[in-house]
């Protein structure tokens, strides 16, 4: 009779590990395929910003806007950095900081800003209040 108990025990045992398995399998797959699945397309003013009339107009534009006080910057500025060095001379890239309207001097200098400043080729904007990324949607 306890043989028989150990073994209903084993087998129970061995069917929850195979069910957690097939679970936990199940939900990786789930949040990969959500995580590769593409955003929604957003809508392209047709006015990108004021002088885009400018010599070079022929190149790609990039328009980056960013809060230099947001953890998730980090990662836009990384890989802004990698894409100036693939891109070399075939874009022009404006990167509009948001400026809060009362700030001191300190508000710019953390890291993220000195780290856009050290990619070549990028033009700063300051952005008061964000106006310039709510006009771009």
């Amino acid at each position: 009779m306890r043989r028989d108990a150990t073994t209903r025990e084993r087998l129970t045992l061995l069917g929850a590990c195979v069910l957690w398995g097939l679970l936990g399998s199940a939900g990786i797959a789930l949040l990969s395929a959500y995580g590769a699945r593409p955003g929604a397309m957003g809508q392209v003013p047709i006015e990108l910003h004021e002088g885009s009339a400018e010599a070079g107009a022929a190149k790609a534009r990039v328009i980056v806007a960013v809060h230099p006080r947001c953890p998730c910057t980090r990662a836009t500025i990384a890989e802004l950095e990698r894409a100036v060095a693939v891109m070399r001379d075939c874009a022009l890239i404006d990167l509009y900081l948001f400026v809060p309207d009362h700030r001191d001097d300190s508000w710019l200098e953390t890291d993220l800003v000195r780290a856009a400043r050290a990619i070549p080729g990028i033009r700063l904007h300051m952005d008061p209040e964000g106006r310039r990324a709510r006009a771009l949607g």
